[in-house]
């Protein structure tokens, strides 16, 4: 199940997904699709309701609000068919719908909630980096249909997009020296890069602190320190209230480091 947490669940009708034998659901998702969605959130609403209409996965609103529907795993009927493609288009393509109509720009709000959504699809299935017609598509080049109609700013979404991946590699670069250095020898006394905060996203982006969690630790230790550590920080996130995105990350990684070396 891959459900956004900085998202409202609003759930479709579960009758409105599927429907392809050859594409089930967790079919490979390849891309996104972003959507005029050409009306408003009432009239969006009754769509999703309407057991004989389209379905997609989230909702990004004029406001900033952001709803999903369904699992962004599922099959849902948002983009038609491209004939090469023949119905692999909606198995394998998310769709985000944007409220509002043709000649209507992305309010600011609306366009940093949509860079959310589609930084955080890019993370989940590791789609490397964006390109249009490769993981960022527009209903228009997969069906006969004017949508998006021009509302998505494709060069600015593309370029924050990049700069949110330097930014996880400038983080997993930064993770490697604190694991090399302060983390692993803690008696040294190493000065810290930087708060306490930025330095535990550092750890938890970086390959090194990953391929600890999937291989485990000979040394019990230094695991314990590691995960006491993650445990002290991950609280100290929840109390700053940091983006939840960030917060469930270090949750997930210290689960991962509890069950290879034990209970705290």
């Amino acid at each position: 199940m891959a459900r956004c947490d900085f998202a409202k669940w609003i759930p479709g009708p579960s009758g409105k997904q599927g429907g392809y034998p050859s594409y089930p659901y967790g079919t490979a998702k390849l891309g996104v699709i972003n959507h005029s969605a050409e009306g408003w959130r009432a009239g969006l609403a009754a769509v999703l309701t309407n057991p004989s209409a389209g379905s997609w996965h989230f909702t990004v609103y004029r406001d900033g609000s952001i709803e999903q529907h369904y699992d962004s795993d599922a099959v849902c009927w948002h983009c038609g068919v491209r004939p090469e493609w023949r119905k692999e288009s909606n198995a394998t393509l998310v769709g985000i719908e944007h409220e509002g109509v043709a000649g209507m720009a992305l309010t600011e709000a609306q366009y940093q909630s949509s860079l959310k959504v589609n930084r955080w699809l890019f993370e989940i299935y590791k789609w490397g980096q964006p390109q249009l017609k490769v993981n960022l598509w527009e209903h228009g080049w997969l069906s006969a249909t004017s949508c998006p109609s021009g509302r998505i700013p494709w060069d600015r979404l593309i370029k924050d997009l990049k700069g949110a991946m330097m930014d996880r590699d400038r983080a997993s670069r930064q993770g490697s020296i604190l694991l090399g250095r302060r983390w692993e020898r803690p008696d040294i006394g190493w000065p810290p890069i930087k708060d306490d905060i930025t330095e535990a996203s550092y750890v938890i982006h970086s390959v090194e602190f990953q391929a600890r969690l999937n291989a485990g630790w000979d040394v019990p230790s230094m695991p314990w320190k590691m995960v006491e550590e993650i445990t002290r920080l991950t609280q100290l996130l929840q109390s700053k209230e940091a983006e939840s995105a960030r917060i469930a990350e270090f949750v997930k990684a210290v689960d991962l480091a509890r069950a290879k070396v034990g209970n705290l």
